[in-house]
């Protein structure tokens, strides 16, 4: 005469009143294997595929390719510069307190010194098939 249900299983009475479905696997596999029931095997690698022949023009790196110019030293100094600008610009914030004044300003010079070395260095790619 008991009031409750009398399986003792972990799933026999959710919290939410209602048994939750049986918790059981729908296909059973061997180890090693997939559901098509081919088992897979390690390759040996003893066997030596034989490559194919390649025929034609080798290519080397290094030569015939393009000869593309260092940076200038004026484009090294804008690079120093856009690299130095958020470090300058935490310093100028805690100093004068002004933050967003500051972090819009160095946000606009990055933008404007990334512009920058983008031009230069696509003239220095415009330059390269000249300079071989």
């Amino acid at each position: 005469m008991s009031n409750g249900p009398t399986d003792t299983s972990p799933y026999a009475q959710s919290p939410f009143g209602q048994n939750p479905p049986a918790q059981r696997p729908t296909e059973l596999y061997a180890p090693g294997q997939d559901a098509a029931g081919q088992a897979w095997e390690q390759p040996t690698f003893t066997e030596r595929e034989e490559q194919p022949v390649v025929w034609g023009q080798v290519v080397v790196p290094g030569e015939n390719g393009l000869v593309v110019a260092p940076p200038t030293a004026q484009e090294q100094q804008l690079m120093l510069l856009r690299r130095l600008i958020f470090p300058i610009a935490l310093v100028l914030a805690v100093v004068t307190g002004h933050w967003f004044t500051v972090v819009v300003l160095a946000l606009v010079v990055t933008g404007s010194l990334r512009r920058q070395l983008a031009m230069s260095r696509r003239h220095r790619l415009q330059l390269a098939p000249t300079l071989r």
